[in-house]
């Protein structure tokens, strides 16, 4: 057996990983060539990939380079820095400035008329980095067909980037729109890496994802789940309540659960949590399953054909039958509303309603200079990929005693492994 080390490119070479997209285990492409240093030795066929830190060492020798030409300039020393997020907008309609204009507040609703992932967890984070401490927000928004996985997760590990790519060569190819991954008009799929813990999700325009940013001081990590569940339960779905686990099940009998041939699960998972805590205030969203049309394709984008080969620091995800609830995009957000209306307004939802409007945002937002670094930041291939976790790869991949399987190579593996 050969040892196999795959090694970042050093800091000095040129960033070869933006000439094209990363493979994926499934593509003998620009990342596999361009950016990994391929180096053998006659031990074992073990390779040690850490992603994470050079990026990380990168973004260090970044910032120093930033703060010695600012203090070499005497008139620079009253400038922010670049560690320092941009400055609140000005204009009344961006979302970094309606939180701060009214500082009595209390409340917001925001509705995102925008189905990108990208714009949407940008404006979330706006949200939470800029928001009062005291302030409660509901967020609700649609996105298009993508994955995304969790802050410390590993693409290669929780999806199969394979079939992402295919879908993007076939989307709207006519060979594929009668049929197979594409039957519902799947199109085109995003990978999006969040800022939030949590595992990997498929979101599609048949779900709707809620977000609720509070106070920490007060905050548990059932306390909006159960609220989601208040809201399900006015709408009819009876069986709904939050698991141990802290996700939102049903019992498979009802309304638009998935008739298949594990129909008998008699628990299914309609919505997961994720959650991110910063300094006095806590965010906790989710993705509720209403009438997707996609269900069997979740398992597929999230089953990755690599996942024996790699043992990967970080978090895996938990996989768990899942069913829709059945339940209108409308009549969803306008229960959750009402049910967060009547947890954070005083003296319950009629006394505030009208003080709590609902806010409408969408494309405009990109013009907020903080919502468009972190639109701009969530798209790069450093922030998607290079963010992973320190992961061992191991070819062929090794048992749970440690010994090597005699498992074939595969052919999604990069060339010459």
């Amino acid at each position: 057996m050969q040892r196999l080390s795959l090694r970042l490119p050093r800091l000095s070479r040129p960033r070869q990983h933006h000439v094209g997209e990363p493979s994926s285990l499934g593509q003998p492409g620009n990342w596999a060539r361009g950016s990994c240093r391929f180096v053998r030795t006659a031990h074992s066929n073990t390779a040690l990939l850490r992603p994470n830190e050079h990026a990380h060492q990168r973004s260090r020798q970044t910032r120093h380079a930033r703060h010695a030409s600012s203090t070499s300039s005497p008139t620079s020393s009253s400038k922010t820095t670049s560690r320092q997020p941009p400055p609140p907008s000005q204009d009344p309609a961006h979302v970094s400035s309606l939180v701060t204009a009214n500082p009595s507040r209390r409340t917001y609703i925001f509705v995102s008329k925008t189905s990108d992932p990208y714009l949407n967890l940008s404006i979330e984070a706006t949200l939470l980095a800029r928001s009062a401490p005291h302030t409660a927000i509901l967020f609700t928004y649609i996105n298009r067909p993508c994955v995304v996985i969790g802050r410390n997760q590993n693409p290669w590990v929780e999806v199969d980037l394979a079939r992402l790519r295919r879908r993007r060569r076939q989307a709207g190819s006519p060979s594929t729109a009668q049929g197979g991954e594409d039957a519902a008009g799947l199109g085109d799929v995003d990978l999006v890496r969040r800022r939030s813990g949590g595992g990997a999700v498929f979101h599609d325009a048949g779900n709707v994802n809620w977000s609720v940013i509070s106070p920490s001081n007060d905050f548990t990590r059932d306390k909006h789940g159960e609220m989601v569940v208040r809201a399900l339960r006015g709408l009819g779905v009876e069986t709904a309540r939050v698991n141990a686990r802290h996700d939102i099940v049903v019992d498979s009998n009802i309304q638009g659960a998935s008739s298949d041939k594990n129909s008998a699960i008699p628990t299914r998972k309609v919505s997961g949590s994720a959650y991110k805590l910063t300094r006095g205030r806590a965010l906790h969203h989710g993705t509720c399953l209403l009438q997707s049309p996609n269900l069997a394709a979740i398992s597929q984008y999230l089953r990755s054909p690599a996942r024996p080969y790699i043992k990967a620091q970080g978090v895996e995800s938990v996989r768990s039958p899942v069913a829709n609830v059945g339940v209108g995009q409308e009549a969803f957000v306008d229960a959750v509303q009402r049910q967060f209306r009547q947890m954070y307004c005083e003296g319950g939802e009629g006394a505030e309603k009208e003080q709590t409007v609902v806010v409408e945002v969408g494309e405009e937002q990109l013009q907020d200079p903080e919502v468009k670094k972190g639109y701009d930041e969530l798209k790069t291939l450093d922030w998607t990929y290079l963010q992973t976790p320190r992961f061992t790869l191991s070819v062929p991949p090794e048992n749970e005693d440690g010994t090597q399987s005699e498992q074939a190579i595969p052919r999604e593996l990069p060339p010459g492994v």
